[in-house]
């Protein structure tokens, strides 16, 4: 997978370089301003390339919410539900191409942020909650 290797100016002093998938490069012009981001080179990575859902939970867990109005910065750039996973998808396809999407691994879990508390388990269950529309599995 290619990821693009971007110099991030902070402040007047600070300058950060990252490298990040293309498809992240929206969130950070967004978040620090394009006259902030120097695209450098794009460079080659040998790491897999993750699901949809895995990647959008990871983007809204790593950019976190605007303060301000409580949204997500991710679902501010791509969308909300089914939206944001669509254009996502679309934005991943153009880096590695559209056989490499997969729009949920086996092994993903999802968790959705906003319908239940942290380590909340179903009512009546003895163990921990598997993915959405599964019931929660005693624990062992």
């Amino acid at each position: 997978m290619k990821k693009v290797r971007l110099y991030i100016k902070r402040n007047m002093t600070h300058t950060a370089p990252t490298e990040v998938p293309a498809w992240e490069v929206a969130i950070l012009n967004a978040l620090h301003g394009r006259d902030n981001i120097e695209r450098v080179c794009e460079v080659e990575c040998d790491v897999p390339i993750p699901s949809v859902l895995a990647e959008a939970e990871r983007l809204t867990a790593r950019y976190g919410i605007n303060e301000a109005d409580g949204i997500p910065h991710f679902v501010k750039i791509y969308g909300a539900e089914d939206v944001g996973l669509d254009r996502l998808a679309e934005a991943m396809a153009k880096v590695v191409g559209e056989e490499g999407i997969v729009m949920v691994h086996e092994e993903d879990e999802y968790v959705d942020p906003f319908a239940n508390p942290p380590n909340a388990v179903a009512k009546g269950a003895k163990g921990k909650a598997g993915r959405k529309g599964q019931e929660a599995t005693a624990a062992t």
